[in-house]
């Protein structure tokens, strides 16, 4: 079975209000397949991370759904899963917690399941996929990309499905990296995994020609991305991807055998190309794996396994082999669009939080150590990508609980990350934050619950007369008004699907609704 994906068409310009229309989808879009190898000789590539220090540097939360015995994902039938194996999963899952940085939480389920061939470790990808367009370019996204972009966390309660293949004998389930040359890296197959349902995977096909159509029913014929609506959309790795001769792939007819003999063309045929990928790799493409004969799961959505090795995302493990570190594949989230943090930070942080109070936004943070911290600027931000400093805390030298009150935030969603220096000028983020301030102050229009179900009440702070107010989905279109007589009024939107909808009362600005 191949994972549902959701269509969202909208605009994706993220320091405006978004356009978007929910639609659900059912797609060809494979999950990754990775097989194991014989020992060639001994790795370990340590994380980017401590490895001691990991869970202090979480910068996002990535948490695993150990899903129980009975449930099925991708018809992989899920059984009991074991104790050391959860540790090690979710040592994989700090790993990218603490490299990427995003407000949002990403929920992994993962089945443990004994149905899966003895040459697949495991298999996994987004749990959806949603279609989004910045008024120049309609793209696939996997939903934990598109929550952030869109700054929904609403849209999926799963952002990945992960299967491991209970039946293999030979799993190490340590965290430190010393596999035996006999046996199989738990962390790195969990890594590499993860890696796929955050972005790290393209669509991809070629069509046989009997039966259900892969791309448009012709034998030979190759397609990248995903139909929608008659029309042919890339995902957002394809659209990091390049041929030999520096041209972009999808300037290519699409679909086309063309495409075929590109997925099937070895050595020499399609590379990754953003410029966080290129910067990290002596300023060279990275190549990606195309076999002579074409594997789905396998092709396309890993690095060339000759070229790179040692790094996370190729297309088999070794056993003896520990890859702890995402390595190009970090660059390459990078280039799609997620924020991502370089380095570990002097402090171990015990939490950061911001919430709402009656007059501004209240920032609190409490480190467990410090070491070299000459302190935190306090940035803030509207969109999560542009930001503002407000303002500076000198660090204290060891634990310390901080606060500090934003009197002026904007009306709405306000992010917030702290920047923390170091004596020697070094620096890096901490997690984002995100809170709402609906105070009068700042802003005259709120409504509760968000997200709602059926009703919700519009509060107007700026109330003195009847005003006009509309509901429209998120292309603009009316799809209920009315006229407000009060300060405080209750409306149904019961018959609304579920969905994202934006609320307008007078001349104020549109609010975001999600409605479950």
């Amino acid at each position: 079975m191949k994972p549902i994906v959701y269509f969202l068409l909208g605009m994706l310009v993220l320091a405006q209000p978004l356009n978007a229309q929910l639609d659900e989808r059912h797609i060809q879009s494979p999950a990754c397949r990775l097989p194991p190898a014989p020992f060639d000789g001994y790795l370990y590539v340590p994380p980017p991370v401590d490895p001691a220090r990991v869970q202090a540097r979480l910068t996002s939360a990535v948490n695993v759904n150990f899903l129980p015995a009975g449930q099925e994902v991708f018809d992989y039938t899920c059984g009991a899963w074991p104790a050391d194996a959860q540790a090690a999963m979710n040592y994989a899952a700090a790993i990218w917690g603490s490299l990427l940085n995003t407000p949002f939480t990403i929920t992994v389920d993962a089945c443990w399941s004994t149905d899966m061939a003895s040459g697949i470790l495991g298999s996994a990808g987004a749990a959806t996929n949603y279609l989004l367009t910045d008024g120049t370019n309609t793209t696939w996204y996997p939903v934990a990309l598109s929550e952030l972009l869109l700054g929904n966390e609403a849209l999926q309660s799963t952002e990945v499905r992960a299967v491991f293949n209970a039946g293999l004998s030979d799993w190490y389930f340590g965290t430190d990296g010393n596999v035996p040359w006999n046996e199989v890296d738990f962390v790195t197959v969990a890594l590499h995994e993860l890696g796929h349902g955050l972005g790290f995977a393209g669509f991809e096909e070629i069509d046989d020609g009997n039966g259900e159509a892969e791309c448009e029913g012709i034998a030979g014929e190759g397609c990248y991305g995903a139909e929608a609506g008659g029309e042919w959309y890339p995902d957002i790795y394809t659209r990091q991807l390049e041929l030999d001769n520096g041209n972009s792939l999808t300037d290519l007819a699409n679909p086309s055998p063309i495409i075929a003999g590109l997925l099937t063309g070895g050595s020499n045929s399609l590379f990754l190309s953003g410029p966080s990928l290129l910067a990290n790799n002596g300023n060279s493409p990275a190549m990606i794996y195309t076999p002579s004969t074409y594997a789905p799961g396998s092709t396309y959505s890993h690095f060339d396994l000759n070229t790179f090795g040692n790094e996370l995302m190729k297309p088999q493990l070794d056993y003896g082999e520990a890859i702890h570190n995402p390595g190009l594949a970090l660059n390459l989230l990078e280039d799609l669009g997620w924020p991502v943090n370089a380095a570990a930070l002097p402090v171990t942080w015990v939490f950061f939080e911001a919430q709402e109070g009656r007059e501004a936004i209240i920032l609190r943070w409490e480190t467990g150590s410090e070491q070299n911290n000459a302190g935190f600027e306090v940035q803030r931000s509207r969109d999560g990508i542009s930001w503002e400093t407000l303002g500076f805390m000198p660090g204290r030298g060891e634990a310390a609980v901080y606060k500090y009150e934003d009197q002026w935030p904007y009306a709405g969603l306000n992010y917030y990350r702290l920047r923390q220096l170091d004596y020697d000028g070094s620096a890096d983020f901490s997690r984002m934050e995100a809170a709402y301030f609906d105070s009068g102050k700042q802003a005259n229009i709120g409504f509760f619950p968000n997200p709602v179900q059926e009703r919700m009440t519009i509060a107007y702070a700026g109330f003195s007369e009847p005003i006009p107010f509309n509901v429209t989905d998120m292309l603009g279109k009316v799809l209920f008004q009315g006229i407000l007589r009060s300060p405080r009024e209750e409306l149904s939107l019961e018959g609304l699907p579920a969905g994202a909808y934006w609320l307008k009362v007078g001349k104020e600005l549109p609010l975001t609704i999600v409605k479950l």
